[in-house]
């Protein structure tokens, strides 16, 4: 049931796994669009990694690259705005039209 015309949700989006694909899945069930904040290799950098201090954050175009590939493989391109962020908001605060 879509009950909101956009909403957001961001992250990091990295080594793309189930959680990701259950946050993104809810985002779409509630709205008719979703705004995806991804952060910026800049922003990822500052990122401490306290759980898997081995493991690299993969770039950003390979992180979005697998957005893509969700999007692509559930056919929600059309309802998907892919953003670069680099703080904790970027540009999704400033608008009045994010619903949730």
């Amino acid at each position: 049931m879509q009950k909101y015309t956009l909403v957001t949700a961001g992250g990091t989006f990295d080594h793309f796994h189930d959680g990701h694909l259950k946050l993104l899945n809810h985002a779409f069930k509630v709205s008719q669009k979703v705004a995806i904040g991804l952060t910026s290799d800049n922003f990822t950098q500052k990122k401490i990694l306290k759980a898997r201090p081995l493991i690299f954050i993969e770039p950003y175009s390979s992180r979005k690259k697998a957005l893509q590939y969700y999007l692509a493989k559930y056919k929600l391109t059309n309802r998907a705005i892919i953003m670069k962020i680099s703080d904790m908001f970027g540009p999704l605060n400033k608008t009045k039209k994010i619903q949730a």
